[in-house]
């Protein structure tokens, strides 16, 4: 009895101090997905309105035929870190738009938390409204622009 006692507490003991998740009353975890299967939300009018926080796992490229209005509808987009990188340190760009690109946010309160967004090509990027947060200190920009743009209400933020 006493050999089952010592056993019982000891399994008690590990789970107590397992990690766990806590997520607010209502709150559901990020879903995971590549930046192809985020392409795959778009209506067939390219449109993508978020319905719950991202975790993208690598970049979303629009295609230079692609048109993509992207709104946040109050979520939030967050990518992962390049493991190919130098130091393994860098994250990906949210977005390659060689096509044409909006972003807009029609609740508040989202954002997309990545090395940047990056217009390329002949891309054209609209940015109605949204905050993007470029998270890597050793380089990367919220827009690294090299292409048109024409941006409106941004709030972006660079806490390096």
């Amino acid at each position: 009895m006493k050999k089952f006692f010592i056993t019982l507490m000891c399994i008690i003991m590990v789970v107590c101090f397992m990690p766990t998740v806590a997520l607010a009353e209502g709150e559901t975890p990020a879903a995971n997905m590549t930046g192809a299967e985020f392409i795959d939300l778009a209506d067939t009018e390219g449109n993508i309105v978020l319905e719950e926080d991202i975790n993208l796992t690598s970049t979303v490229e629009i295609e230079a035929n692609k048109s993509i209005v992207l709104d946040l509808n109050g979520h939030k987009i967050t990518v992962a870190v390049n493991s190919g990188s130098s130091s393994d340190t860098r994250h990906y760009y949210a977005i390659d738009n060689y096509g044409t690109f909006t972003l807009k946010d029609s609740v508040g309160g989202g954002s997309i938390t990545a090395r940047g967004i990056e217009n390329l090509g002949k891309g054209v990027m609209t940015i109605e409204s949204g905050k993007i947060i470029s998270q890597d200190s050793n380089g990367g920009a919220c827009i690294w622009n090299e292409a048109t743009h024409s941006i409106y209400k941004l709030h972006r933020w660079n806490p390096v």
